[in-house]
């Protein structure tokens, strides 16, 4: 039975949902905080009993665990000086990896007549590698997308006036714009690095893992 492809499809199912986040739970306070605490206790549940079932320390299963928990350290460690997260979403047809940065002085209250701006990454199947620049000032929202080809620069274009309405609804002035040059924003060397200059010494390095894993 364990074996059976219909058991492996509902412990998927069960750790896709245990394991990520859907953009609407993004709304509640201290969401993404509970899931990284939880997923933390999982792993290291998970490590512990591979290691005892196989009597190997060095096993694949307790490695990848490792691998997860190191990760939120890693995380823990950069939210010291940044605003930075990674969110593994789950979208209605895929579950993915969003890279969340907040560029703001964490050791300073924020003035409400400063802007905001936040740096958003996505790998998805039909958007493929999309980057995400979005500034608030009070009402004013100003959102900017790097799209990785042709194909998905249509695509959005196609639908971003969706976008501009629920926008507007919300009581927002709004200025939205599409590039597909192939530039995009590298969170780590175009803008965590860039603020680091200014902020305490941290050696930045890249941890991450795929949510469909």
């Amino acid at each position: 039975m364990i074996s059976s492809d219909p058991y492996k499809k509902m412990m998927h199912n069960l750790m896709e949902d245990s394991w990520t986040i859907s953009p609407e739970e993004l709304k509640k306070e201290n969401k993404v905080k509970n899931l990284y605490e939880k997923l933390e206790t999982h792993m290291r549940q998970l490590e512990e009993t591979a290691k005892e079932l196989t009597n190997d320390p060095n096993n694949s299963f307790s490695k990848a665990a490792e691998n997860v928990r190191d990760n939120i350290d890693f995380m823990n460690h950069v939210n010291q000086n940044f605003t930075y997260v990674q969110i593994p979403i789950r979208f209605s047809n895929q579950s993915s990896t969003g890279d969340l940065y907040v560029y703001k002085n964490k050791r300073t209250p924020h003035d409400p007549d400063e802007a905001l701006t936040a740096f958003l990454h996505f790998d998805l199947d039909h958007l493929g590698s999309t980057d995400i620049s979005v500034k608030l000032l009070r009402n004013n929202v100003d959102t900017r997308f790097y799209m990785e080809d042709d194909a998905s620069f249509k695509l959005l274009q196609e639908n971003i006036t969706s976008l501009e309405e629920r926008l507007k609804n919300k009581g927002y002035n709004v200025t939205l714009s599409i590039t597909n040059d192939g530039k995009g924003i590298n969170l780590i060397e175009d803008v965590m690095k860039k603020e680091e200059k200014t902020s305490l010494s941290l050696k930045t390095e890249r941890f991450s893992f795929d949510a469909r894993a």
